[in-house]
């Protein structure tokens, strides 16, 4: 890995022969680029998939940074430590930077430049925290519309001869090809918001070398963005969020929905009177009474799926790779039921009845093509205390329910921009009235959007057992 110290990644750009008027300049050196590469960030600012940083805010000194980036205008030379023991050492530092012009002399394009990037590594690991779950289990979606954005389709033709007893597909000798029309369809996802929160940089930051203190204060805007965003998440997928809009080739008007309809316990799974019972292909994945217990409960969840149809295609729903997704007071549960080694069964009820036989054999789960994977969250049951029972916790309730199918298909993050961190100018007000030399902020801009909700049920929410 290449050296990254201020003085060396000074010396590097400057070999360059680059010329550094602004921000922009500092981006296009090869050693911002080695940079981003050493942090395992695209030029995007995402995370690489599969590498991880190699270094880290708090392996430089603030201090250090300052003094060997900063640049004077007159020559282009760093400003050296001595420019921040002159000027920060005491509490008239700033009075005096404005009465000798030495702010305006000042260049810190490269400072800002190299410690943004840095700041963008903090605010990113705790934007992307192992406990947000949920936010990596759903999709993510590139936009850039804000106020909300129509997601046009085109529905395949419907199979003219479903019975099979004449396929019209086969074109005689000599006769021409029949043609066949297309549906046209649309979803409509909800417009986003832009969220974010300023880092500052103090005077004492930097005079003290507190670059600890900074990368926390990076850590934690980064948490809070990312806690916010999983929340939100959580919120959507409980049915909490936007409703859910859609227009299928099979209806006359745009149709508004909640992301769950239930099915009641009374009738066979699928056969169920839902709100919109009227349109040719109703769902339900709102299901009650299957408690995650065995794999019977993921069997009655399969057959739901089984009765679900596509509405683009008229065919049976293709459910992707599929998930359990329960609470983090249910971890020894799923794992009994997903990694259980032998199932035993009980011919007829009661160990004493005559004739009664014990089988055993190994877990269906296990032994079934595609096996099932699961994800817990403790945000989870939080989210559902607080939104599916109005902060009432009687100590089980919200550990009954339990959610299945392909989140990533069913939920995604409409995102105009990923967390971003950017830079102040210098010579702010805040610079003058607050002792902060330099300021960050750091935002991203999205919002959660449902895009297929016949691929998630929620089970045992409406009637428990």
């Amino acid at each position: 890995m290449a050296s990254f110290k201020a003085k060396d990644i000074f010396r590097r750009i400057a070999s360059e022969g680059v010329p550094v008027r602004c921000m922009e300049d500092v981006r296009k050196t090869n050693t911002f680029s080695q940079l981003q590469e050493a942090l395992a960030l695209g030029d995007d600012n995402r995370p690489l998939a599969g590498k991880s940083s190699q270094i880290k805010f708090t392996d430089f000194s603030i201090r250090d940074m300052f003094a060997n980036l900063v640049r004077t205008r007159s020559d282009g030379q760093p400003v050296g430590d001595a420019f921040v023991q002159e000027y920060f050492a005491d509490e008239d530092g700033v009075t005096r930077l404005r009465e000798s012009g030495a702010m305006g002399a000042v260049d810190y394009s490269v400072f800002m430049g190299i410690t943004g990037q840095l700041l963008i590594n903090a605010v990113l690991e705790r934007f992307v925290a192992e406990e947000f779950v949920f936010t990596k289990l759903a999709g993510n979606y590139p936009t850039k519309m804000l106020s909300g954005e129509r997601i046009p389709g085109v529905s395949l033709p419907a199979d003219p001869d479903p019975t099979g007893v004449e396929d019209i597909t086969i074109v005689p000798d000599g006769m021409p090809y029949k043609t066949i029309g297309f549906g046209q369809e649309y979803i409509d996802l909800p417009a986003t918001d832009v969220r974010g929160l300023i880092i500052p940089v103090t005077r004492k930051a930097i005079f003290g070398d507190r670059t600890g203190l900074v990368a926390r204060q990076a850590a934690e805007v980064g948490y809070l963005l990312g806690l916010r965003k999983e929340k939100r998440g959580l919120g959507c997928l409980l049915g909490m969020g936007p409703s859910f809009k859609e227009f299928r080739q099979f209806d006359k008007t745009e149709v508004t929905l909640d992301l769950y309809q239930y099915a009641s316990a009374t009738s066979g799974a699928g056969q169920q009177v839902i709100t919109y019972a009227t349109r040719d292909y109703p769902f339900y994945n709102d299901i009650p009474a299957n408690p995650f217990t065995d794999y019977t409960n993921l069997k009655t969840a399969e057959q739901y799926f089984a009765k679900t149809v596509d509405p683009s295609t008229g065919e049976p729903i293709v459910i992707g790779k599929p998930f359990v997704f329960l609470p983090q007071t249910r971890e020894f549960d799923v794992v009994q039921v997903l990694q259980a080694m032998n199932i035993w069964k009980l011919s007829q009820q009661g160990v004493n009845t005559a004739g009664a036989i014990f089988t055993t054999g190994p877990n269906p789960i296990t032994q079934a093509k595609g096996a099932v994977d699961y994800r817990l969250s403790r945000q989870l049951r939080a989210q559902m205390v607080k939104q599916l029972y109005s902060g009432t916790d009687d100590g089980s309730t919200p550990d009954k329910v339990w959610f299945y199918g392909d989140f990533e298909r069913a939920i995604k993050y409409g995102e105009n921009w990923p967390i971003t961190v950017t830079q102040a100018p210098s010579n702010s007000e805040a610079e003058f009235t607050q002792d902060v030399v330099v300021r960050f902020r750091a935002s991203e801009s999205g919002n959660w959007g449902i895009w297929e909700p016949r691929a998630i049920q929620r089970h045992n929410y409406q009637s428990t057992s």
